[in-house]
Protein backbone atom coordinates (compact mmCIF):
# COMPACT_ATOMS: atom_id res chain seq x y z
CA UNK A 1 0.00 0.00 0.00
CA UNK A 2 2.37 2.17 0.80
CA UNK A 3 4.38 1.66 -2.39
CA UNK A 4 1.30 2.87 -4.55
CA UNK A 5 0.81 5.72 -1.95
CA UNK A 6 4.24 6.60 -3.18
CA UNK A 7 3.86 5.75 -6.72
CA UNK A 8 1.10 8.54 -7.16
CA UNK A 9 3.00 11.06 -5.17
CA UNK A 10 5.71 10.94 -8.10
CA UNK A 11 2.78 11.97 -10.46
CA UNK A 12 1.52 14.88 -8.36
CA UNK A 13 -1.31 13.24 -7.09
CA UNK A 14 -2.29 12.89 -3.32
CA UNK A 15 -5.48 11.11 -2.23
CA UNK A 16 -7.50 13.66 -0.38
CA UNK A 17 -10.75 12.07 0.49
CA UNK A 18 -13.03 8.59 0.27
CA UNK A 19 -16.32 7.47 -0.02
CA UNK A 20 -18.11 4.12 -0.81
CA UNK A 21 -17.71 2.99 2.89
CA UNK A 22 -19.76 0.51 2.54
CA UNK A 23 -19.42 -1.32 -0.58
CA UNK A 24 -18.97 -4.92 -0.13
CA UNK A 25 -20.57 -5.08 2.96
CA UNK A 26 -23.20 -7.45 3.43
CA UNK A 27 -25.92 -7.11 5.52
CA UNK A 28 -25.01 -3.38 6.86
CA UNK A 29 -27.24 -0.95 8.38
CA UNK A 30 -27.56 1.46 10.71
CA UNK A 31 -30.97 0.99 11.79
CA UNK A 32 -30.99 -2.55 11.22
CA UNK A 33 -30.83 -5.85 14.11
CA UNK A 34 -27.84 -5.39 16.18
CA UNK A 35 -25.63 -7.64 14.12
CA UNK A 36 -26.41 -5.36 10.92
CA UNK A 37 -25.59 -2.25 12.95
CA UNK A 38 -22.52 -4.07 13.64
CA UNK A 39 -21.57 -4.92 10.12
CA UNK A 40 -22.08 -1.39 9.55
CA UNK A 41 -19.30 -0.19 12.12
CA UNK A 42 -17.10 -2.58 11.02
CA UNK A 43 -16.94 -1.74 8.03
CA UNK A 44 -16.55 2.01 8.40
CA UNK A 45 -13.95 0.86 10.89
CA UNK A 46 -12.25 -1.01 8.16
CA UNK A 47 -12.32 1.91 5.94
CA UNK A 48 -10.92 4.27 8.56
CA UNK A 49 -8.06 1.58 9.09
CA UNK A 50 -7.59 2.08 5.26
CA UNK A 51 -7.82 5.82 5.03
CA UNK A 52 -5.00 6.03 7.77
CA UNK A 53 -2.61 3.37 5.83
CA UNK A 54 -3.13 6.03 2.67
CA UNK A 55 -2.57 9.67 4.40
CA UNK A 56 -6.19 10.62 4.09
CA UNK A 57 -7.71 12.08 6.55
CA UNK A 58 -11.55 12.71 5.19
CA UNK A 59 -13.99 9.94 4.18
CA UNK A 60 -17.62 10.54 2.89
CA UNK A 61 -20.23 8.70 4.30
CA UNK A 62 -23.10 9.34 1.80
CA UNK A 63 -24.69 5.14 1.73
CA UNK A 64 -27.91 6.30 1.28
CA UNK A 65 -29.60 2.84 1.52
CA UNK A 66 -27.26 1.78 4.77
CA UNK A 67 -28.96 4.32 6.51
CA UNK A 68 -32.69 4.34 5.98
CA UNK A 69 -35.03 4.68 9.34
CA UNK A 70 -37.41 1.67 9.21
CA UNK A 71 -41.05 2.40 9.36
CA UNK A 72 -41.16 1.46 13.03
CA UNK A 73 -38.58 2.96 14.67
CA UNK A 74 -39.76 6.29 16.02
CA UNK A 75 -37.34 9.58 14.64
CA UNK A 76 -36.10 10.47 18.57
CA UNK A 77 -35.05 7.12 18.77
CA UNK A 78 -33.11 6.69 15.64
CA UNK A 79 -31.81 9.62 15.94
CA UNK A 80 -30.46 8.42 19.64
CA UNK A 81 -29.29 5.02 18.38
CA UNK A 82 -27.23 7.01 15.56
CA UNK A 83 -25.17 9.30 17.67
CA UNK A 84 -24.22 6.31 19.80
CA UNK A 85 -22.60 4.42 16.70
CA UNK A 86 -21.22 8.06 15.15
CA UNK A 87 -20.03 9.07 18.58
CA UNK A 88 -17.95 5.60 18.99
CA UNK A 89 -16.83 5.92 15.07
CA UNK A 90 -15.62 9.87 15.55
CA UNK A 91 -13.89 8.68 18.33
CA UNK A 92 -12.19 5.85 16.13
CA UNK A 93 -11.59 8.39 13.42
CA UNK A 94 -9.92 10.69 15.64
CA UNK A 95 -7.52 8.80 16.79
CA UNK A 96 -5.96 8.00 13.55
CA UNK A 97 -6.34 11.53 12.38
CA UNK A 98 -9.78 11.41 10.06
CA UNK A 99 -13.02 12.47 10.54
CA UNK A 100 -16.33 11.03 9.02
CA UNK A 101 -17.89 13.77 6.67
CA UNK A 102 -22.00 12.98 6.53
CA UNK A 103 -23.58 13.32 3.33
CA UNK A 104 -26.85 15.00 3.37
CA UNK A 105 -29.07 13.37 0.55
CA UNK A 106 -32.63 13.94 -0.92
CA UNK A 107 -35.14 11.39 -0.54
CA UNK A 108 -34.83 10.46 -4.03
CA UNK A 109 -31.31 9.44 -3.50
CA UNK A 110 -32.86 6.43 -1.63
CA UNK A 111 -32.52 7.22 2.52
CA UNK A 112 -34.85 9.14 4.96
CA UNK A 113 -32.73 10.22 7.37
CA UNK A 114 -30.42 13.43 6.94
CA UNK A 115 -32.34 14.39 3.90
CA UNK A 116 -30.84 18.19 4.23
CA UNK A 117 -28.05 20.42 5.36
CA UNK A 118 -29.87 21.58 8.37
CA UNK A 119 -31.07 18.38 9.36
CA UNK A 120 -27.44 17.09 8.96
CA UNK A 121 -26.16 20.19 11.24
CA UNK A 122 -28.64 19.77 14.00
CA UNK A 123 -27.59 15.74 13.73
CA UNK A 124 -23.66 16.95 13.75
CA UNK A 125 -24.20 19.36 16.94
CA UNK A 126 -26.31 16.14 18.51
CA UNK A 127 -23.61 13.76 18.32
CA UNK A 128 -21.04 16.41 19.24
CA UNK A 129 -18.11 14.80 18.43
CA UNK A 130 -15.34 17.28 16.18
CA UNK A 131 -15.04 14.19 13.91
CA UNK A 132 -18.29 13.97 12.67
CA UNK A 133 -18.59 16.67 10.08
CA UNK A 134 -20.13 17.88 7.03
CA UNK A 135 -19.83 17.12 3.12
CA UNK A 136 -21.69 19.84 1.11
CA UNK A 137 -22.88 17.98 -2.09
CA UNK A 138 -23.57 20.45 -4.47
CA UNK A 139 -25.65 18.14 -7.09
CA UNK A 140 -27.65 16.61 -4.18
CA UNK A 141 -28.25 20.21 -2.81
CA UNK A 142 -28.74 22.18 -5.88
CA UNK A 143 -31.76 19.18 -6.92
CA UNK A 144 -34.35 21.30 -5.41
CA UNK A 145 -32.57 24.74 -4.57
CA UNK A 146 -31.87 27.44 -6.49
CA UNK A 147 -27.95 28.47 -6.76
CA UNK A 148 -28.61 31.40 -4.34
CA UNK A 149 -30.38 28.90 -1.77
CA UNK A 150 -27.36 26.81 -2.59
CA UNK A 151 -24.78 29.64 -0.90
CA UNK A 152 -26.69 30.74 1.96
CA UNK A 153 -26.99 26.76 2.70
CA UNK A 154 -23.37 26.83 2.53
CA UNK A 155 -22.23 29.93 4.22
CA UNK A 156 -24.89 28.72 7.34
CA UNK A 157 -22.93 25.82 7.36
CA UNK A 158 -19.38 26.33 6.32
CA UNK A 159 -17.70 26.04 9.85
CA UNK A 160 -18.57 21.98 9.89
CA UNK A 161 -17.97 21.49 6.70
CA UNK A 162 -14.87 19.32 5.58
CA UNK A 163 -15.15 18.90 1.55
CA UNK A 164 -17.09 19.13 -1.03
CA UNK A 165 -18.42 17.72 -3.70
CA UNK A 166 -18.51 18.97 -7.26
CA UNK A 167 -21.93 17.61 -8.90
CA UNK A 168 -24.89 17.37 -10.52
CA UNK A 169 -28.50 15.98 -9.67
CA UNK A 170 -28.25 12.45 -9.25
CA UNK A 171 -24.71 12.16 -10.66
CA UNK A 172 -24.84 13.58 -13.47
CA UNK A 173 -21.86 14.12 -15.78
CA UNK A 174 -20.44 17.53 -14.08
CA UNK A 175 -19.16 20.54 -16.35
CA UNK A 176 -21.94 20.02 -19.67
CA UNK A 177 -23.18 23.79 -18.39
CA UNK A 178 -19.77 25.94 -18.38
CA UNK A 179 -21.60 28.64 -16.85
CA UNK A 180 -23.21 26.68 -14.01
CA UNK A 181 -19.69 25.57 -13.10
CA UNK A 182 -17.83 29.05 -13.13
CA UNK A 183 -20.62 30.08 -11.10
CA UNK A 184 -19.99 27.47 -8.13
CA UNK A 185 -16.37 28.04 -8.28
CA UNK A 186 -17.14 31.83 -7.66
CA UNK A 187 -20.18 30.82 -4.96
CA UNK A 188 -16.83 29.25 -3.32
CA UNK A 189 -14.49 31.59 -3.51
CA UNK A 190 -16.92 34.56 -1.74
CA UNK A 191 -17.92 31.51 0.87
CA UNK A 192 -13.94 31.72 1.68
CA UNK A 193 -13.94 28.11 0.83
CA UNK A 194 -9.67 26.57 0.60
CA UNK A 195 -10.63 23.27 1.28
CA UNK A 196 -10.30 20.56 -1.70
CA UNK A 197 -13.24 19.88 -3.95
CA UNK A 198 -14.04 16.41 -5.73
CA UNK A 199 -15.88 15.88 -9.26
CA UNK A 200 -18.20 13.97 -8.05
CA UNK A 201 -20.41 11.92 -10.64
CA UNK A 202 -21.77 8.48 -13.11
CA UNK A 203 -21.32 7.63 -16.71
CA UNK A 204 -23.93 4.94 -17.26
CA UNK A 205 -22.09 5.03 -21.29
CA UNK A 206 -18.55 3.37 -20.43
CA UNK A 207 -17.34 4.22 -24.20
CA UNK A 208 -18.42 7.93 -22.79
CA UNK A 209 -16.06 7.86 -19.36
CA UNK A 210 -13.24 9.67 -20.26
CA UNK A 211 -14.31 11.76 -22.29
CA UNK A 212 -16.90 12.78 -19.41
CA UNK A 213 -14.10 12.87 -17.42
CA UNK A 214 -11.51 15.11 -19.19
CA UNK A 215 -14.41 17.38 -20.20
CA UNK A 216 -14.98 18.12 -16.00
CA UNK A 217 -11.71 18.43 -15.34
CA UNK A 218 -11.19 21.37 -17.97
CA UNK A 219 -14.09 23.11 -17.09
CA UNK A 220 -13.55 22.45 -13.08
CA UNK A 221 -9.85 23.58 -13.70
CA UNK A 222 -11.04 26.88 -15.91
CA UNK A 223 -13.61 27.66 -13.26
CA UNK A 224 -10.82 27.88 -10.53
CA UNK A 225 -8.37 30.53 -12.47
Amino acid sequence: MAAEVERMHEYGLAPISMQSLLFGATDAQLFGSPPAREQFMKAIFDAIRLAERMGISNLVLGSPKNRSIPPALEHCEAWTLAAEVFSLLGDYAKERGCWIALEPLPPGYGTNFLNNIEEALNFINFVGNSAITLNFDIGATRLSNTLMEVEEMLSHSRSRISHIHMSEPYLAPVGSDKQEVRDRFEMLRRAGWKGYVSIEMRCKAMDMALENLRCAVLNCSQAMT
